[in-house]
C-alpha cells in the first residue's frame, strides 16, 4: 500500500505541486489575477472550472504517456501532434524563462523587504539555490520536493488560520466584503474562462515533468494520480482566494499579495518562516522546470558526449548558468508585469497546442484502447 501511495500519489503530487506552488501560490499574484479579481463567487466558479480542466488534462496526459512509455515531452508531442511538436517546445521555453523571472523577482523583493538585502543579492541567492538543487540528481530532487511540499502546506494552513482569526466576524465585515466582491463579478462565463486559462498555462509543465509518473501501471492509477494532483495543486488557491476576499485587505495591486496579507494579519514569526520556506519552494519551481529541460536535452543526445547518457558536469554547469542568467535579466521587469502580460498570452498558446489536441486526438486514442 505504501509503495502504491508513493508512486501514484506522493511523488506526482510533490513534483507537480512544488513546481506550480512556488511560481504561483508562493506570491499569491496568480490567485488575484485569475480568481479573486472576479469576486468571491466568481473566483469559486473559476476554481471549479480550473479543477475540472486539471483532472481532464492530467488524466489524458498521464495515461497516454503510460501507454506509450513517452516520458520525454519531445517524444510525447511527436506522438500527439506529429511534425508540429516543436511549437510546444517554443512555448515551453518562453514559459520557463518567464516563470524563472517571476521566481527571481519575487525572491529578491521578499528578501529585500524582510531582511533589507539589495535586490541583486536576492536574485543571485535564489538562482544559486536553483542551480545547487539541480546537481543533487533527479531522485534526490524528488525527495526534497516532497519535504518542501509538506513544509509549504503547513505554512499555508497556518497563514489561512492567522488571517481568518484576524477577521472581525462579529461585525459582519467578512460578509460585507463577500457581497461587495460578488457585485463586481464580470459574470460566470468570464470567471470560467479565467479559470480555464489558469489551468492551461499551469498544465503546460505537465509533459515536461513526466519523469514523475514513470511508475504508473494502469488507467485507474492514471485517474487516481490526476485527481490527487489536481486537489493538491488547487487547495492552496482556494485558501488564498478565501483569505483575499474575506479579510477586507485590498491586495489587487500588490506584487506579492500573500506577503502583504502576512504583514497585516500574521505573526512576525510566521512571516519569517513563510519567507524562508517560500524561498526554498521557489527554488524548487525553477529546479523542476530546468530538470525537465535537461532531461529533454539529454534524451535527444544534445550536448551529451558519446557513450554517456547525461551531460558532463562542466557542460551542465554552463547550461544551467546560461538559462539562469537570462532569467535574472527578466526578473528586473517585476512580478506584476511578468504575470499580467505574459501568462495569459502563453495560456492561449498552450490551450491550442496541448489541450485541444488532447481532446481531439488523445481522448479518442484512450477510448479506442479501452474498447480493444
Amino acid at each position: 500500500m505504501l509503495h502504491f501511495l508513493k508512486r501514484v500519489i506522493f511523488i506526482p503530487c510533490a513534483v507537480y505541486t512544488s513546481v506550480i506552488i512556488g511560481g504561483g501560490y508562493g506570491t499569491g499574484r496568480e490567485v488575484v489575477e485569475f480568481f479573486s479579481i472576479h469576486g468571491a463567487e466568481g473566483g469559486l466558479t473559476a476554481l471549479l472550472t480550473a479543477f475540472c480542466v486539471f483532472v481532464f488534462v492530467l488524466f489524458a496526459t498521464f495515461d497516454l504517456a503510460r501507454a506509450g512509455a513517452h516520458f520525454d515531452y519531445r517524444v510525447f508531442f511527436k506522438d500527439l501532434i506529429g511534425p508540429f511538436w516543436w511549437v510546444f517546445e517554443l512555448l515551453y521555453l518562453a514559459l520557463m524563462f518567464l516563470v524563472l523571472g517571476v521566481v527571481a523577482s519575487a525572491a529578491s523583493q521578499m528578501l529585500s523587504d524582510q531582511y533589507g538585502l539589495p535586490p541583486l543579492i536576492g536574485t543571485v541567492a535564489i538562482l544559486l539555490l536553483i542551480g545547487l538543487s539541480l546537481f543533487a540528481g533527479r531522485l534526490n530532487l524528488e525527495r526534497f520536493m516532497m519535504v518542501c511540499l509538506l513544509a509549504m502546506y503547513a505554512l499555508f494552513i497556518a497563514y489561512f488560520g492567522s488571517v481568518m482569526n484576524a477577521i472581525e466576524w462579529g461585525g459582519n465585515e467578512g460578509v460585507a466584503i463577500v457581497a461587495e466582491s460578488s457585485a463586481s463579478d464580470a459574470g460566470l462565463a468570464s470567471a470560467s474562462w479565467s479559470g480555464a486559462l489558469y489551468a492551461f498555462y499551469n498544465l503546460s509543465v505537465v509533459p515536461v515533468l513526466l519523469f514523475a509518473v514513470r511508475d504508473l501501471h494502469s488507467r485507474r492509477e492514471s485517474m487516481v494520480s490526476a485527481i490527487a494532483v489536481s486537489l493538491t495543486v488547487l487547495t492552496p488557491a482556494l485558501l488564498f482566494h478565501l483569505s483575499f476576499t474575506l479579510a477586507g485587505t485590498d491586495v489587487t495591486s500588490e506584487a506579492i499579495p500573500v506577503y502583504t496579507m502576512l504583514g497585516t494579519h500574521g505573526a512576525p514569526a510566521l512571516v519569517s518562516a513563510f519567507v524562508i520556506v517560500l524561498i526554498i519552494t521557489l527554488a524548487q519551481t525553477g529546479a523542476g522546470l530546468l530538470q525537465g529541460l535537461i532531461e529533454r536535452v539529454e534524451g535527444a543526445r544534445i550536448w551529451v558526449q558519446a557513450q554517456q547518457t547525461e551531460m558532463a558536469p562542466v557542460r551542465r554547469v554552463v547550461f544551467v548558468v546560461g538559462v539562469l542568467s537570462v532569467s535574472a535579466i527578466l526578473s528586473s521587469v517585476g512580478v506584476v508585469a511578468l504575470i499580467g502580460k505574459g501568462y495569459a498570452t502563453l495560456a492561449m498558446g498552450f490551450g491550442l497546442v496541448y489541450v485541444l489536441p488532447l481532446i481531439v486526438i488523445g481522448i479518442p486514442r484512450i477510448l479506442k484502447a479501452q474498447a480493444d
